[in-house]
């Protein structure tokens, strides 16, 4: 009986935070409401636990900015704080709901002008998250890793329809026509790369994501225009090279000129493994002799290191994760992120 009482009251504190968390992004979207129909524009800047005030300081919109409540990291939730951004006449708040509340489910959820809600889905795990948007830039809201460098990226029109709402890859340039991810030196035995593509012209052996300095993980275009997803040559916990490169064809797996999401999951206990999921449903599985994958520096989109050959298409939503998604986390993803 005691057990059964401790886990109701943790349930219920949990969906108090919840609510809370629904409740606080209402109230910093009408602030923010209010502070444009004054300035038309938003600020450039709000601080939790700080006061929104005018730009001369005259007027209070919030007193005290809420804070995201502890513990943050629970449910479907990264231990994040609440995420603002502000640019092209727009904004994104960003925070998240370990549960689902009523009809709102589990999962980030984004506030954009004029108080539109946006789901985003699970965010447990996230270590890396780049939305790649005019709103957000290139700046990781995880604070775990530095901003992107977008080279000869453009912003372009992302998977909405919205203006800026991804980054255009050229198909050339090399280094320069593609986008490049700082990477903490740090290894990870399981992980998962999520994000948004649409190709619009082919190129065979066009890179579209590559991790560098060893190679160990890698999605790139073959000479159909399907794909090949690669994993090896990869630094154990040891810190000794190990493993071959494995990159066998996906038949059917690129649709073009599509937008499309792609997971790569990777799990390096026992026998390695990789999962390729697009659209929330599995591709492929490769088996891999690594163990881990980071100890490098950076990895890039829109350039295939062995070929030199570049993507050309549009990219959003790259995300970073710190352990294996499963199906039913990849499946959630997508649904809350798809066009």
């Amino acid at each position: 009986m005691a057990t059964l009482a401790m886990v109701a009251i943790s349930s219920a504190r949990t969906r108090a935070r919840d609510s809370k968390r629904i409740s606080d992004l209402k109230q910093i979207s009408t602030a923010l409401e209010i502070y444009y129909a004054d300035y038309t524009a938003y600020p450039s800047l709000i601080t939790t636990g700080q006061p929104l005030v005018s730009q001369d300081g005259s007027k209070t919109y919030m007193a005290k900015v809420p804070k995201n409540p502890t513990p943050r990291a629970e449910g479907s939730c990264a231990d994040l704080e609440y995420q603002y951004s502000a640019g092209n006449d727009n904004y994104s708040l960003i925070g998240c709901l370990s549960k689902a509340v009523g009809d709102v489910p589990a999962g980030a959820r984004k506030i954009e002008k004029p108080g539109t809600p946006r789901d985003l889905g699970p965010t447990n795990g996230l270590v890396g998250w780049w939305p790649l948007d005019s709103v957000n830039g290139l700046k990781d809201l995880t604070g775990n890793w530095v901003d992107a460098v977008k080279n000869n990226a453009v912003l372009a029109v992302g998977r909405y329809g919205e203006v800026g709402g991804s980054y255009f890859l050229p198909g050339t340039g090399g280094y320069n026509g593609s986008m490049v991810f700082k990477n903490p030196i740090k290894l990870y035995t399981a992980a998962t790369i999520c994000f948004l593509v649409k190709r619009t012209t082919h190129h065979a052996s066009g890179g579209i994501i590559d991790a560098m300095y060893p190679h160990t993980f890698r999605l790139s275009e073959n000479i159909s225009g399907d794909l090949k997803v690669g994993f090896g040559n990869g630094v154990g916990v040891d810190g000794t090279s190990v493993g071959s490169f494995t990159e066998p064809n996906v038949v059917g797996a690129l649709v073009p000129d599509a937008w499309q999401q792609y997971c790569m999951a990777f799990n390096g206990a026992g026998t390695g493994k990789v999962q390729l999921c697009r659209n929330g449903t599995s591709l492929s599985n490769v088996v891999t002799a690594i163990d881990s994958l980071g100890n490098k520096d950076l990895f890039r989109m829109g350039l295939k290191s062995s070929s030199g050959v570049n993507f050309e298409g549009y990219i959003t939503d790259a995300r970073f994760y710190d352990h294996d998604l499963t199906l039913a986390e990849v499946s959630a993803l997508y649904n809350a992120t798809k066009p």
